[in-house]
């Protein structure tokens, strides 16, 4: 019943803000806006980590955990930067389309 009090007491804090649109929505400037940031930023991310996993790949001395390790970091990073490509592309799709 607390939650409830709080969350009743919080809800109007943001009343007094105003919106970039009219209705209160995010228009689709500010959302590819920001979906390019967030994905710029997962594809970075992921380039930053296949060059770690290269990088203890080259260092793991022949050691098999140390390179699974590696292998595994570089597996992912790969899978990652291909999900934030697909996910981009269906985005702005689907802005494109509005």
């Amino acid at each position: 019943m607390k939650l409830l009090t709080i969350f009743s007491q919080i809800s109007g804090v943001f009343d007094d803000i105003e919106h970039p649109n009219k209705d209160g929505s995010l228009g689709s400037d500010q959302l590819a806006s920001v979906t390019e940031f967030v994905f710029i930023a997962v594809g970075i991310i992921s380039v930053i980590m296949v060059i770690v996993g290269g990088y203890w790949y080259t260092l793991s001395g022949g050691d098999p955990q140390r390179v699974a390790r590696a292998k595994k970091t570089i597996l992912w990073s790969v899978i990652g930067l291909a999900i934030s490509i697909s996910a981009w592309t269906i985005v702005n799709f689907v802005i494109g389309s509005t």
